[in-house]
C-alpha cells in the first residue's frame, strides 16, 4: 500500500535526535529520504548506546552499525558518507538538493553557509526545496550561536519546574522530549510548506528551535500565571493526567521484595487517591 509521501524525494543533512526524527517520520509514510553521514565517523548518533552486540560503550574508530537510537531514528532511509568541507562533497549535495522536494538540517547556525550550502545557494539549484532547520534557540535572536544539551533546553523552557515532587529539586524527563518534539514539529510544519510548493512552485526555509518547542508544551502552566498569576508548581506523581505523572512510589516492604525476586515495579493509578 503506498505510504502518504510516496515520491518526495528528501535529503537529510540531520545528526543525532531531532533532525534525524523528522525525517523518520517522513520515511516511515514512504518518502525516500537519502541521509547523509560523516566519513569514517558517521552520524553521532551511532555511537549512543544501548548495542545489539551487548557491549556496553562503542569503542575503536570505527562507527557502530548497531547502537539502538541510530537504528531507531534511521528505518527506511538511504545513506552515502561525503566530506560537506570538500568541492566534490558540496557539489554532490547540490545535486541532490536540485533533485530533491525537502532538505532537512540540523547543523548550528551558520555552519551551512561557511560549507557554502546556504539556503540562497540551495534556492538557486532548485526554487521549490523546502529547507527546515532545525536548532537549540533558532536561525536568528541574541542565543543562535549558544551550545545546548537537553539538560540544557528542558530546564531554560522550564519543563524541569514543573517535573518531579514539590519538596525536592527540579528533574527532567528520562528521554529527551525536547528533541524529539521539535523533530515532530519541524515535521509538521514542513508537510504544511511541501503543500505550499506543490501548489505554487515556491519553496521556503522553515526555522524550528528547540528551546521554543521545550517552552511551548508548557501550555497549562503559561495560561495559568496568565489568567491568575499563580506559578504552575511541581507536583509529583498526583496530577495533571499525562505521562509520566499518576506512577505511585511503591512502599518500603514492596521495594525490598521485588528488588529481590526480579525488577523493581511502578504501579500506575487512575487518580490520586485510588488504588
Amino acid at each position: 500500500m503506498p505510504g502518504l509521501l510516496d515520491g518526495v524525494k528528501v535529503l537529510d543533512l540531520t545528526h543525532y535526535i531531532s533532525g534525524s526524527y523528522c525525517t523518520k517520520l517522513m520515511s516511515g509514510l514512504g518518502a525516500d529520504v537519502i541521509k547523509v553521514e560523516r566519513l569514517k565517523t558517521g552520524d553521532g548518533a551511532r555511537w549512543l548506546g544501548p548495542f545489539a552486540s551487548g557491549m556496553k560503550a562503542s569503542v575503536g574508530n570505527r562507527a557502530p552499525e548497531d547502537g539502538a537510537w541510530f537504528l531507531y531514528l534511521n528505518t527506511a532511509k538511504r545513506s552515502l558518507a561525503l566530506d560537506l568541507k570538500s568541492d566534490e562533497g558540496r557539489q554532490v549535495v547540490l545535486e541532490l538538493a536540485a533533485r530533491a522536494d525537502i532538505l532537512v538540517e540540523n547543523f548550528a547556525p551558520g555552519v551551512l553557509d561557511n560549507l557554502g550550502i546556504s539556503y540562497m545557494e540551495l534556492q538557486k539549484a532548485n526554487p521549490s526545496l523546502v529547507v527546515t532547520s532545525i536548532s537549540n534557540f533558532g536561525q536568528t535572536g541574541p542565543y543562535r550561536d549558544w551550545k545546548a544539551s537537553e539538560l540544557n533546553l528542558y530546564a531554560l523552557g522550564g519543563l524541569m519546574n514543573i517535573t518531579g515532587e514539590p519538596e525536592q529539586e527540579p528533574l527532567k524527563e528520562g528521554m529527551p522530549l525536547a528533541q524529539l518534539g521539535a523533530g515532530q514539529n519541524a515535521f509538521a510544519a514542513t508537510m504544511a510548506a511541501l503543500m505550499y510548493a506543490e501548489e505554487t512552485g515556491e519553496g521556503q526555509q522553515i526555522d524550528v528551535s528547540i528551546a521554543e518547542y521545550a517552552t511551548n508544551i508548557l501550555e497549562n502552566a503559561l495560561m495559568q500565571f496568565s489568567y491568575s498569576g499563580q506559578e504552575y508548581s511541581r507536583v509529583g506523581n498526583r496530577g495533571y493526567g499525562r505521562a509520566a505523572w499518576g506512577i505511585s512510589p511503591l512502599p518500603r516492604w514492596a521495594c525490598r521484595y521485588y528488588c529481590r525476586t526480579g525488577p523493581p515495579l511502578a504501579g500506575g493509578r487512575a487518580h490520586h487517591g485510588s488504588t
